[in-house]
């Protein structure tokens, strides 16, 4: 067996090209080298995390190919320039899901979501047509703000219609923030449903 348990690597991640590791390889506590500020330098990182990860993939070390995939996303990030269209989104990934490592993140984003979505609806207006043809506004009540918000978060199923019925009452305002909450809640089931996945090693 190899053991790199509490080992550190202070300057760079171990260069295991052209190499193989025994199948009952330990990075227990291991101490990995913060991200460099030389693209130059975070593209060698880039380099030796996928191969790690390449060789854990071969033993089946689904956790510690994980975690040298965070690694490799976080190193490439430096390449490719922290505010590129491509830095964002790897940086948006890793906030929103801890590069697939974690459940709880998305979980709580949702969570965020769905409340400034019925705080937002919250303060919106809807609409009807009287006998006289003029328009009554009034404010959402909080109980269907709350239930548009949980519907919104569902949005790829047709809950609102069922439900409520026609919404074409509701403010384009609350139409807007339905919208953006549906798009939002969608990413972040995706990444709830690729951790779960990647928690339970599901191919």
């Amino acid at each position: 067996m190899t053991s790199f348990s509490e080992a550190k690597f202070r300057t760079c991640p171990p260069n295991f090209h052209e190499a193989t590791l025994h199948s009952d390889t330990d990075w227990v506590e291991a101490r990995w080298p913060s991200l460099p500020v030389d693209p130059g330098e975070a593209k060698r990182h880039v380099r030796y995390y996928q191969r790690l990860k390449q060789i854990m993939e071969g033993l089946k070390k689904h956790e510690d190919e994980l975690n040298f995939f965070a690694m490799e996303m976080a190193a490439q990030r430096v390449v490719d320039g922290q505010w590129s269209p491509r830095g964002i989104l790897n940086g948006l990934y890793g906030a929103a899901s801890d590069y697939g490592r974690s459940i709880f993140k998305p979980s709580m984003w949702l969570t965020v979501v769905i409340i400034v979505s019925f705080a937002m609806l919250y303060f919106s207006s809807e609409c009807q047509k009287l006998m006289s043809l003029t328009l009554a506004c009034t404010d959402i009540p909080a109980g269907k703000a709350l239930a548009l918000s949980l519907t919104s978060a569902v949005g790829f199923l047709p809950l609102k219609k069922e439900i409520f019925g026609d919404l074409s009452g509701l403010s384009p305002m609350a139409h807007v923030w339905m919208g953006i909450e549906t798009l939002l809640s969608f990413a972040l089931l995706f990444l709830i449903g690729l951790a779960l996945r990647n928690r339970f090693r599901m191919k």
